[in-house]
């Protein structure tokens, strides 16, 4: 009988991003905020159409492998930059049969604007018994999401 060979095919690195619990593909240009959290870059949707993956890992844009695992599943989680830039990030996957493939991550990092608050003074004078009402107004001109909470300082 004739003997067939088939050429492996390389496997594919997919980059999947997991968004506030809501996954998406192929995410090759993340744009983030200094300080923000970047909450997943997923391997899960790599695959070798002729095979197993059996290797992965990340490598960040110094060369550096920053994660590394015997499967497809070497999730990258809770990334925070602090300096604005663009950063790269290497995914790489390897086949049960030598071949590999890869995709690049491009974060863009900007500079995170602070919130313009209005609306409130510096100190507040009441008499015990009285009632104080404050109104603020918050933007964020970045438009990212915000949250807010009152201190009280009693002298």
């Amino acid at each position: 009988g004739a003997v067939e060979l088939t050429r492996n095919q390389p496997p594919s690195a997919i980059i999947g991003m997991d968004y506030y619990g809501n996954d998406r593909q192929e995410p090759q240009n993340i744009t983030t905020y200094a300080g923000a959290v970047v909450t997943g870059l997923e391997t899960s949707y790599s695959f070798d159409p002729d095979g197993t993956i059996v290797h992965c890992q990340w490598q960040d844009d110094t060369g550096t492998v920053v994660k590394s695992s015997p499967d497809n599943m070497c999730d990258l989680y809770d990334l925070v930059f602090m300096q604005s830039g663009v950063y790269d990030y290497v995914l790489t996957v390897r086949d049960d049969r030598g071949a590999i493939g890869s995709n690049i991550a491009h974060i863009e990092v900007l500079p995170n604007q602070l919130p313009i608050i209005s609306g409130i003074e510096d100190s507040y004078t009441i008499k015990q018994g009285q009632n104080l009402t404050i109104n603020a107004t918050a933007i964020e001109p970045d438009g990212e999401p915000m949250s807010y909470a009152w201190y009280l300082k009693v002298a």
